[in-house]
């Protein structure tokens, strides 16, 4: 048995909410009581942003106390200035706009973002098709989530008016996805998923550029791309603005009474 956040290890942040959430003393009082629950039972305390109260209060905690990992995430704001990037990465860009332009006018290709619950379990299925070819070989990289199959997700969707899936096809068939959650200004990518075997035409930046425009129309401010890990360094192509969380795993045995 472990004790870990709800939302853990899907959600890209976690953090506490309710009155005092962002209040310094709440904050250390929490870790206090998660250090006496880690001599019962481990304790994950996952994705915390780095800037928030909590994280504050992880990283300033005595040596040995809350030994935490932090991973980058990456917020791309909205709408994109393609002028602030390197002059190789809009080489890059427009290399790829010229192959999705060329394939336009030869097949047909359709970018879509759902609307309703019907829709979203729709495309929903296809992002699972997609994620368990890109993952079924391999061990996923840390981070990522493991699975998205229906069991963990589909009672969640039908109950989020928030999420939507961002999908491109090509003469019908589905060949990248993107879950994603929508705040007031910012929408949240959670797991992004494409076909391995269209990788040479960099589908994924495809459905991104789709979407940052969609997103640019209905007048979002940004959108969070989340938690980087190896092999995630298109991110870097998109002039994010980097941020941190932390990651500790308390074992009972390494942990003291405060």
């Amino acid at each position: 048995m472990r004790i870990a956040p709800l939302s853990a290890p899907m959600a890209e942040y976690v953090l506490p909410v309710g009155p005092g959430a962002e209040d310094p003393d709440v904050a250390a009082s929490l870790l206090r009581h998660l250090q006496r629950l880690a001599l019962q039972e481990p304790v994950e305390l996952t994705d915390v942003p780095a800037d928030s109260a909590l994280g504050v209060c992880m990283s300033q905690a005595h040596p040995g106390e809350w030994p935490y990992s932090s991973s980058p995430c990456a917020r791309v704001a909205l709408p994109l200035d393609l002028q602030s990037l390197s002059r190789s990465t809009r080489r890059e860009h427009r290399r790829r706009e010229h192959t999705w332009s060329r394939m336009a006018t030869e097949r047909d290709v359709r970018y879509r973002r759902t609307c309703g619950p019907g829709e979203l379990l729709d495309a929903f299925q296809h992002l699972r098709r997609l994620h368990q070819a890109r993952w079924s070989e391999q061990v996923p990289l840390p981070g990522v989530a493991p699975s998205v199959g229906s069991r963990q997700w589909e009672p969640v969707l039908r109950d989020c008016p928030e999420a939507f899936v961002a999908t491109l096809a090509v003469d019908g068939d589905v060949l990248a996805a993107q879950l994603c959650l929508q705040g007031e200004e910012t929408v949240y990518s959670v797991v992004p998923a494409m076909d391995p075997a269209h990788k040479h035409i960099a589908v994924g930046h495809a459905l991104l550029r789709a979407l940052i425009a969609d997103l640019t129309s209905a007048g979002f401010r940004s959108l969070d791309l989340g938690r980087t890990v190896n092999g995630q360094t298109y991110k870097s192509q998109y002039a994010p603005r980097w941020s941190r969380t932390l990651s500790a795993r308390l074992p009972s045995s390494l942990t003291t009474a405060a």
